[in-house]
């Protein structure tokens, strides 16, 4: 996988069509890592007017007011963050080929080197619906460079700067090169990470309640299950005691109790993160892109989550 510990440069790909609130929300996420990461902010906002079905005088019409609207609430958008020195820019249409509004953003972030693409998912303005369904599924699918995703249910008030991260972890061998990257970057941001692993949760009432498993059969099972649970708790603390060595603030846990893996990780980040980070893989795994933890977390997270490829 690609380093992402070096953050230079932010892409905000905005919706000038949200209302203030939401836009305010998501500034304050925006200025959050936009310091703690010492970046600079690009503001950009991909408009969809190319796929109109008219031409001509027709989609002058139509576009031009629109386009300076954007405009105008892009610049309002950006005041609200509080920063200086924000680039702010309408994609109408790649000069060398058509694209979609996402491949924009990509082909954007690409020429302005950007280490994050700051996206937020929303159910109104003119792009919400495209934001919270195709729009951020396809950037999620194709973009290379990592998503700072912020939902509506995101706390209203961000931190001024991010001071810990929450990385869920199925203890696979992919997903170690992912945490020692998270390592990397809580180590040079200052931050305190914490692994996270869910024992079989989803499993553990069914296994223990399973009619067929009487007697000497269900104390087999109780036994395998502990013994298991043993192996995953000892293996995260050998992860835990090797990625201290970068110096960061590390912390695991392996949480046993039964519910929903990505209820755990909803709760345990409301307690104790400022922000969520998740590997996307094409592997079929418990945190895999197309699977329904990854999905969940990111439509309940309190906080927003940073999806990067492993």
């Amino acid at each position: 996988m690609k380093p992402f510990h070096q953050i230079k440069s932010i892409l905000w790909a905005v919706d000038p069509f949200q209302d203030k609130a939401s836009a305010k929300r998501v500034a304050g996420w925006v200025a959050a890592a936009a310091k703690t990461f010492s970046a600079k902010v690009h503001v950009v906002f991909a408009s969809p007017m190319a796929a109109l079905p008219v031409s001509g005088k027709a989609k002058a019409a139509v576009e031009y007011p629109y386009l300076v609207a954007a405009q105008a609430n892009l610049e309002l958008f950006a005041g609200f963050t509080g920063l200086k020195g924000l680039s702010i820019e309408v994609l109408v249409k790649h000069p060398r080929r058509d694209l979609s509004p996402e491949d924009m953003i990509l082909a954007k972030a690409k020429d302005l080197g950007a280490g994050l693409i700051i996206v937020a998912t929303h159910a109104r303005g003119l792009l919400g619906r495209l934001l919270v369904g195709s729009f951020a599924e396809s950037l999620l699918a194709k973009s290379p460079i990592p998503l700072f995703v912020v939902s509506p249910h995101s706390k209203a008030q961000a931190p001024n700067v991010l001071k810990s991260v929450l990385v869920p972890t199925d203890l696979s061998a992919e997903s170690v090169v992912v945490c020692a990257e998270a390592v990397k970057l809580a180590a040079k941001y200052k931050m305190a990470i914490a692994l996270e692993h869910a024992f079989i949760n989803e499993f553990v009432p069914a296994l223990q309640a399973d009619a067929y498993l009487t007697g000497e059969m269900a104390n087999l099972n109780g036994k395998a299950l502990k013994e298991s649970l043993r192996v995953q708790e000892a293996l995260m603390a050998s992860w835990v005691g090797k990625l201290k060595k970068s110096g960061a603030k590390v912390s695991g846990r392996v949480i046993s109790k039964p519910g929903l893996v990505s209820d755990l990780i909803v709760a345990s980040a409301k307690r104790e993160a400022d922000f969520v980070l998740m590997s996307t893989h094409k592997e079929a795994s418990a945190y895999d892109l197309l699977g329904s933890v990854t999905k969940k977390v990111l439509r309940a997270s309190p906080v927003p989550v940073m999806t990067v490829k492993d």
